[in-house]
């Protein structure tokens, strides 16, 4: 596997992936369209700039099976946000997973950040238990802002050793 920084040219990688995840789609009450496919490339908190956002493809054999949302430096300088990571659903139960973040990990690793946070959504046990799996710890229960609705998500973080 390798990852590699997605563009406009990877839309329908990033759509497919998304497309394939219906239980996660029900639970995140997410749409799934190309032009929210496309806004991934793009869309990041208020305040952060372009260059501390990258989405990631995981790629085996030049086939896009995974997609990650990176925001380095937030929410604080010390820090980095994995917004998503979500393999596509034909992959799930091979290790995919795990192996993506492994490398997630090294890119934030690798520019010098302290922690990895995320936030898993209330309902999600099954990512919960996998960012368990990983080291992350819950640091508390916060409202999704990415989002109309009003969500809650389990804040988790870890601390990594910067190698």
């Amino acid at each position: 596997m390798e990852i590699r920084k997605l563009t406009k040219e990877n839309v329908e990688d990033i759509y497919n992936c998304l497309l394939s995840n219906d239980e996660y789609n029900k639970m995140s009450n997410d749409e799934v369209s190309r032009k929210v496919a496309e806004d991934m490339l793009s869309c990041r908190p208020p305040g952060i700039m372009e260059e501390n956002k990258t989405l990631y493809g995981a790629f085996e054999e030049d086939k896009c099976i995974g997609i990650s949302d990176v925001i380095f430096g937030y929410p604080d300088k010390e820090t980095s946000f994995i917004g998503l990571l979500m393999i596509d659903g034909e992959h799930h139960k091979q290790g995919y997973g795990k192996r993506f973040y492994e490398l997630i990990e090294k890119v934030i690793d690798s520019n010098a950040y302290k922690k990895i946070a995320l936030g898993v959504l209330m309902n999600n046990m099954k990512g919960y238990t996998f960012w368990q799996k990983q080291g992350y710890v819950l640091k508390e229960i916060r409202k999704r802002k990415d989002t109309s609705e009003e969500t809650d998500i389990k804040y988790m973080e870890k601390e990594i050793k910067n190698t």
